[in-house]
């Protein structure tokens, strides 16, 4: 809203053009915060090495990307494994060993490294989102 005086007929108008602009602001900031929150958690996720001695584990940490879209108003960032996305899943949870003919011989352990990076993004977006609607 401007300096100048303002008509009582036009407050409506001028409220809802101030309400505008702050939501166009905020909408531009959460966007831009969802884009960056995004990028970090895959660039974190690249920088992960919990796992030694598989040529698969040396080529995984480099296929974490995001994927931006903006949908309805909406910014979604994807982070995943482009490469070796069905390693993701066993990575994160193990998973039993079978031989050829469907016994199982044992289970491999645990590496958990998406749920934390995925607890800390949350964490992160909440905070840029309260900065953002503060300012």
């Amino acid at each position: 809203m401007s300096d100048s005086k303002v008509q009582i007929s036009q407050l409506a108008s001028e409220v809802l053009k101030a309400m505008d602009e702050y939501t166009e602001e905020v909408t531009e900031k959460v966007q831009q915060a969802v884009r960056d929150v995004g990028r970090d958690t895959a660039r974190n996720l690249r920088a992960v090495n919990q796992v030694t001695g598989s040529n698969v584990w040396k080529r995984y940490p480099s296929g974490w990307a995001v994927k931006n879209t903006a949908r309805k108003g909406k910014q979604i960032a994807e982070v995943h494994n482009k490469d070796h996305y069905r390693l993701t899943h066993l990575l994160e949870n193990g998973h039993v060993i079978k031989n050829g003919t469907g016994r199982t011989y044992g289970s491999t352990r645990k590496f958990v490294h998406i749920a934390p990076e995925e607890t800390k993004a949350i964490a992160e977006l909440e905070k840029k989102i309260v900065e953002a609607i503060q300012k």
